[in-house]
């Protein structure tokens, strides 16, 4: 399959910021459990410990700055994820999103009061939904087909969503006047 410029570059980017925190964390861990914790916590002795901290202030504190340090980066690693997780669940409810106004765009495109204008909008948005959300959940690496596909659906897609809701608005659900 074809990568992209633009993903190997993301991609490094990753690779760069993922080895660069790792790093940080396992010194951080080395240091804060490994050397401070080491030094000052004396296992079943709660007085020598507590001696240690008063008489080492300035390294406990360096210990508990450490932790701090791991915990944010666990934080941001798990935020990561559940932003990848995010744009996922949100690709696969646009696709949903896709599958309803192809039904709405039918309807509408049924009806005789609404203007064909705005069915044929809404059936293009719904393919632009459908199309773009699937390329994006089964095949990302082509970030650039759906850059294109983005633009070429933008303009029904908006047209046809607040065309219609406008047309609601202002229409929708009036009686057509008798002649």
């Amino acid at each position: 399959m074809a990568t992209s410029v633009r993903e190997l570059s993301n991609e490094r980017k990753s690779a760069l910021t993922a080895g660069t925190l790792l790093i940080i964390m396992a010194l951080a861990a080395f240091f804060s459990y490994g050397f401070v914790h080491g030094s000052l916590v004396m296992e079943g002795d709660a007085s020598t410990t507590f001696n240690n901290i008063l008489s080492s202030n300035g390294l406990f504190d360096a210990e508990i700055l450490g932790w701090i340090i791991i915990l944010i980066e666990q934080i941001q690693s798990l935020m990561m994820l559940f932003l990848e997780a995010f744009e996922f669940i949100w690709s696969i409810g646009l696709i949903f999103f896709g599958g309803h106004l192809l039904i709405v765009g039918y309807v509408a495109l049924k009806s005789d009061s609404i203007p064909k204008v705005i069915s044929i909008l809404l059936l293009l948005a719904s393919i632009g939904y459908i199309v773009i959300h699937l390329s994006k959940t089964f095949l990302s690496q082509y970030d650039g087909v759906i850059a294109i596909l983005n633009l070429v659906f933008a303009i029904p897609m908006i047209a046809g969503e607040l065309g219609f809701g406008i047309w609601l608005l202002l229409r929708g659900g009036k009686l057509p006047k008798r002649a």
